[in-house]
This record gives C-alpha cells, sequence and structure tokens, in this order.
C-alpha cells in the first residue's frame, strides 16, 4: 500500500516547522485504514477519527504531533488516511464504532488493563 503526505499548505518554506513535522511523523506507526482490516467501515473511520482528533482539541493536545492527513493507495485507488502515534490512534479506537467486534475488544482489554 502507497502512502502520499497530504498537507493544506504547500507555499511554507519555514525549515524549523518542516523540521518539527517530519520528526512528529517519526513518532506515527498507524494508520486508520489499518481498521478496515478489523470489519470497520471507511465511513465509521472518518466519524472516530473526527471525534478522535476533537478529543485531543479538547484535552489541550498539540494535534499536529499525533495526526497526520494523507492519502493512501489501495487496491480501488486513493483514499483519505491518517497516520497516527500510539495515542492518536489509541484516541482513534475509543471513538471508533463499537458495532465491529474488534473495536469493543480493544476497549475491553484497554479498560481491563487500565483498571488492574
Amino acid at each position: 500500500m502507497a502512502i502520499i503526505l497530504f498537507r493544506e499548505n504547500y507555499a511554507s518554506n519555514d525549515s524549523i516547522e518542516q523540521f518539527l513535522d517530519a520528526y512528529y511523523v517519526h513518532n506515527m506507526h498507524y494508520l486508520a485504514s489499518d481498521l478496515l482490516n478489523s470489519g470497520v467501515s471507511g465511513k465509521e473511520i472518518t466519524k472516530g477519527l473526527a471525534r478522535a482528533i476533537r478529543a485531543a482539541e479538547v484535552a489541550g493536545l498539540d494535534v499536529r504531533k499525533h495526526f497526520l492527513p494523507m492519502y493512501t493507495q489501495g487496491e480501488d485507488g486513493l483514499f483519505n488516511d491518517c497516520k497516527m502515534t500510539k495515542l492518536g490512534f489509541g484516541l482513534l479506537l475509543l471513538n471508533a464504532d463499537v458495532n465491529a467486534p474488534s473495536i469493543a475488544s480493544y476497549q475491553l482489554a484497554l479498560l481491563e488493563k487500565y483498571l488492574e
């Protein structure tokens, strides 16, 4: 699967900002599209991602450090995707549709581990 980086503004020549973006991306090992293999629809992933990003904003996190919108090349062509840190992916899983058994299992396992 090919990954294509997406930026809203390519005109920036600020080398410090570009360095920070590269540094943040270095810690992003998860893709929202990974949930497609777990039975979660693209529409539900998008909804969960919007809620996860909103939760990060409300909590005062720098969203740029945890979420990077991008495009991924799949069998059916290009589609919107998002690269995330472990925390970002956890927020996505907590905000994803619980009708997918894999999501419900993850949420349960997370709570069991936290409550131990």
